[in-house]
């Protein structure tokens, strides 16, 4: 509106919008209005505490549902309205689990780039360490753009690290423009040359890339930097002449130093380029950089560029820093010899009781080169003996203790490091062949999907076909394939699950249930489908539950052709505990399924649709 309107407008608008789509049209519906307040982050402080101070008042007088919506980086310290007010919640948007980054990939890649969609969910579930680069919109669609102008075409990189570099050289000029099919190095007689005059593509984006990694290397940890300190960290603060800004340390013949004599201003450039966003007032506005991750590599490389002898210090201590982990993760990636950075961070000397900085030398492990390892094979193999030992002492212990080891197990099992004289790997595969099968349930929580080789997968099958094998045996052996993911859904475990879920104990039938239900859609054959339905059927509630449970998340088009199949569902006392998400999923499908059908002709009133369906939204809007 600032942009087509001038502000004297601003009240006329104000006005107009009340008396027509508040007012008018609300009371022609005989409903409140839906207000939608988007980007309050972009807003100044002033026009913040305006909006904190009228827009509850607003709400109140017209009767419209008003949803306000900021970055996380602009929300910090800002509550819109206060703690615990009746009436306003705040809600933070979740990120994207796997089916979830799964399904906004397959929307990305229509028509006949279908098959890229198909190779590119190949990868990613072939290379944990780049899934978590789905986990939201923004990042999913850098994800889709690096795969898809990718060189060579149509590769994803193992590691992180090479993934951002392409992202940012991508966004910086490499990939085509979407305006024209061309790249920048192509338009730059037309639109460059002034800017750029005598620069190839590749020595712009490497003047580019150095600027941003010492803007994010200067404001962090901080997210947020305003245009005062940004011209001042650039051009030199004017009340300390003593101190050059970032410009005046370059030689007046580099790139950046013409460049920055030039209008429009570089970092116009960079905010068109999409790496940073621009935010808050047009007069004295913020920055971000385009998401939090980015700027953790950007400053990951500004420390590589300084060289290690020069970070040594800073890193040593940097690095009991939670806000620090990313970068210091990265770095080792960066590096051409991540062998110092691990020996300062494993020595037992300078770390604490539950080894949190050795746990993060873990986590670094799969973001180095395969060089790199190799050079550093005697380091990991300590590494992976030392947090092996403690993970296994948890066992016994808190679930917060085994997390907090747990969560370097993936990254080992990526690098597949030495453990007693074997690969992690092949160690793991023999444990779970000769432990109790509850040893692992218990373990493959926390290696997940990186520790599913065919010897581990066998091993758990053979488990599992066992017919002398004591239930409890039975059940635990079928959780353990939860964690694995698409590679333990081969034809003999489907098989084995299958037969489970006709055994007579309701342990070993709900566990087989659960488990197919957490391998999700790639479980979902017909046979398996027809299999659940049966279960629903069941005289036993938690294999019932179990069957319904599965239903669901083996997602929406299994679930819909097959709302009737659980029409003979009883609710008993279990039902009204500890309601999550998902069981209010499943209740409002049951709920809706006897308004819908009833096989045995009985009549079930409306009032106990409706109160099935009406207790179910209230438990949702509490728990949301």
């Amino acid at each position: 509106m600032r942009r087509r309107f001038p502000p004297a407008s601003y009240g006329p608008l104000a006005r107009l919008l009340w008396q027509k789509v508040l007012l008018s049209r609300a009371a022609e519906a005989m409903r409140p209005a839906l207000v939608c307040f988007d980007g309050l982050d972009e807003a100044s402080v002033e026009q913040r505490e305006l909006v904190a101070k009228y827009l509850p008042g607003f709400g109140a007088a017209t009767g419209a549902r008003v949803i306000v919506t900021s970055r996380i980086a602009g929300f910090g310290g800002n509550p819109l309205f206060a703690v615990g007010s009746a009436g306003h919640r705040e809600l933070r948007l979740c990120a994207f689990d796997r089916a979830d980054g799964e399904r906004f990939i397959n929307s990305f890649f229509t028509g006949d780039k279908d098959p890229i969609a198909t190779r590119l969910i190949g990868e990613l579930r072939s290379k944990p360490t780049v899934s978590a680069f789905a986990s939201n919109p923004l990042l999913a669609t850098l994800l889709c753009g690096a795969y898809e102008h990718g060189d060579p075409p149509l590769t994803l990189p193992v590691r992180r690290v090479d993934l951002y570099k392409t992202v940012l050289r991508g966004l910086l000029g490499e990939w085509p423009d979407e305006r024209d099919g061309t790249t920048k190095d192509a338009k730059a007689p037309r639109r460059w040359q002034k800017l750029w005059p005598g620069i190839s593509l590749k020595t712009m984006i490497d003047s580019k890339l150095l600027l941003l990694e010492a803007i994010a290397d200067k404001f962090f940890p901080g997210q947020m930097f305003t245009n005062e300190l940004l011209d001042q960290f650039l051009f030199g603060d004017p009340l300390e002449p003593t101190e050059a800004g970032f410009f005046d340390a370059l030689k007046r013949s580099h790139p950046l130093s013409r460049r920055a004599v030039r209008d429009p201003p570089i970092i116009d450039e960079l905010v068109e380029d999409g790496v940073l966003v621009r935010m808050g007032d047009a007069a004295n506005p913020c920055y971000v950089v385009i998401h939090l991750t980015v700027q953790e590599f950007l400053v990951a490389s500004a420390l590589k560029r300084r060289g290690w002898g020069n970070i040594d210090s800073l890193i040593d201590r940097k690095s009991w820093d939670p806000r620090w982990e990313e970068v210091v993760i990265m770095l080792a990636g960066l590096l051409d010899d991540a062998g110092p950075l691990i020996e300062m961070l494993a020595d037992d000397a300078k770390d604490d009781f539950i080894r949190h900085r050795t746990i993060i030398a873990g986590l670094m492990l799969p973001e180095m080169t395969e060089a790199a390892r190799s050079t550093s094979e005697q380091q990991i193999t300590r590494l992976t003996t030392t947090l092996l030992d403690k993970f296994g002492a948890t066992k016994e212990g808190s679930r917060e203790l085994q997390t907090h080891f747990g969560r370097a197990m993936s990254a080992l099992a990526l690098v597949n490091g030495r453990y007693r004289r074997i690969p992690l790997l092949l160690w793991l595969a023999k444990t779970a062949a000769k432990e109790p099968a509850s040893w692992s349930e218990w373990c493959l929580e926390w290696f997940a999907e990186s520790a599913a080789t065919p010897a581990l997968i066998g091993a758990l099958t053979r488990k599992l076909s066992d017919g002398l094998s004591p239930s409890s045996e039975l059940a635990n052996a079928a959780h353990a394939f939860r964690w694995l993911g698409a590679a333990a859904v081969t034809p003999r475990v489907t098989a084995a699950l299958l037969r489970l879920l006709a055994d007579d104990e309701e342990l070993v039938r709900a566990s087989a249930a659960r488990t197919f239900g957490s391998l999700g859609a790639v479980a979902a054959t017909r046979k398996t489908v027809d299999s659940l339905r049966c279960l629903v059927h069941d005289d036993k509630w938690e294999a019932r539950s179990a069957a319904a449970d599965a239903l669901v998340e083996l997602g929406a088009e299994v679930v819909r052709p097959n709302v009737r199949a659980l029409n003979r569902i009883r609710w008993n006392h279990d039902w009204q505990r500890g309601f999550t998400l998902r069981d209010v999923t499943r209740s409002i499908v049951f709920a809706l399924d006897l308004l819908l059908v009833d096989n045995d002709g009985d009549w079930h009133p409306g009032w106990e649709v409706t109160r099935i369906v009406s207790r179910s939204l209230r438990e949702l809007d509490r728990d949301a």
